[in-house]
């Protein structure tokens, strides 16, 4: 049997907002970070709306240098229809001894992503 491609088109660009970080602190996981969403937008032709003041990333900084996150976020969109977004995701350096500042950023080809979406 062949192996079928997935097929995916973009369904919208989204422009969110957050607030300024609540340092949760040092747990035995890791740094928790808290970014609490303040608003934004999201568009394209076939889905309009705002994004909903209610929600956040949820930051982790595991001791292993992986970066941890959990996004959940409202939509409203234009016709007055609510869809909740939670993405989760993880970050982590391809190459050893990249040891950084903690926000200091890393070239893209040093970074790999595992991405889960939920709508």
């Amino acid at each position: 049997m062949a192996a079928q491609t997935l097929g995916s088109e973009l369904l919208c660009t989204l422009n969110g907002f957050v607030g300024s970080p609540r340092d949760i602190g040092t747990t035995p996981r890791g740094t928790r970070r808290y970014y609490p969403a303040i608003g934004g937008s999201f568009g394209d032709p076939r889905l309009r709306g705002e994004v909903l003041p209610d929600g956040g990333d949820r930051l982790l900084i595991r001791p292993d240098g992986v970066l941890e996150q959990d996004v959940r976020i409202t939509l409203k969109t234009d016709d007055d229809a609510f869809i909740y977004v939670r993405s989760t995701f993880d970050q982590r350096s391809i190459c050893r001894n990249t040891a950084r500042p903690i926000g200091e950023r890393l070239p893209p080809n040093m970074v790999r992503y595992s991405i889960f979406e939920t709508l």
